[in-house]
């Protein structure tokens, strides 16, 4: 978590300020290793895996869907998540639908 804050800002708790970094990476598309770090810190600040992916939804509003759909993998990854397994299964279950006959009706 962040050392040497502000006095302005001591009034906030670590899972004040673990919000607030990680609302700030969201909200600027960060990319990069910083996720890792700044989602470590939520975890520690004791945010759950659903609080966290939660905010996309609170900021969708502010800060729109492309921002929010051009974050959520590196969210995810940072998560834990296997984002590319996850579209390969996609892809592989699209790939067998097509290929499905469909029963006549």
């Amino acid at each position: 978590m962040a050392t040497g804050l502000a006095a302005s800002t001591r009034t906030l708790d670590l899972r004040d300020v673990a919000l607030l970094q990680l609302g700030g990476m969201i909200a600027a598309g960060s990319e990069g290793p910083m996720w890792q770090r700044c989602v470590g810190d939520a975890l520690d600040a004791g945010w759950s895996f659903d609080e966290i992916v939660g905010s996309l939804e609170v900021l969708a509003p502010s800060i729109g869907l492309e921002r929010v759909v051009a974050v959520a993998p590196h969210l995810a990854r940072a998560l834990g998540y296997d984002v590319d397994a996850a579209l390969e299964e996609l892809d592989s279950s699209a790939a067998t639908a097509t290929r499905q006959p469909r029963n006549a009706s």
